[in-house]
């Protein structure tokens, strides 16, 4: 009985302590401002600089408020800089950020950190 109870215990602390995982779309990220989400959607615009910070834009292109990505390289563009042409690349298939909205319901964003590479660690093909 007791193995029983403590079985139970930790079986609803788990329960109660795991996150479900939001799935949104970049149409509706003004929604969401303040909690970590996961964005899937086409990516229409976007852009590296030459310390290999990148901006992209999600969602439908007349779409209004638009998800804004900002993505800043650890690296900063000292050792691996991104490859502008790879915003062709991410435009071909629907990407994937997780992250936190942040930003205005008019003007929703997501800032992300990660290493440098041929493409960022956050973004996943699904």
């Amino acid at each position: 009985m007791k193995y029983l109870l403590i079985f139970i215990f930790i079986l609803t602390t788990k329960i109660s302590f795991s996150q479900s995982i939001i799935i949104i779309t970049g149409n509706d990220a003004y929604k969401y401002i303040g909690q970590k989400v996961d964005v899937l959607d086409n990516l229409y615009d976007g852009k590296i600089t030459s310390d290999s910070t990148a901006v992209f834009h999600m969602g439908e292109k007349t779409s209004s408020p638009r998800m804004t990505i900002i993505y800043i390289s650890k690296d900063r563009g000292r050792k691996f800089p991104m490859d502008p042409r790879i915003v062709e690349k991410l435009q071909r298939i629907k990407q994937r950020f997780y992250g936190a909205v942040t930003g205005t319901a008019q003007a929703p964003q997501m800032i992300i950190t990660g290493h440098p590479g041929p493409m960022p660690r956050q973004l996943g093909k699904m």
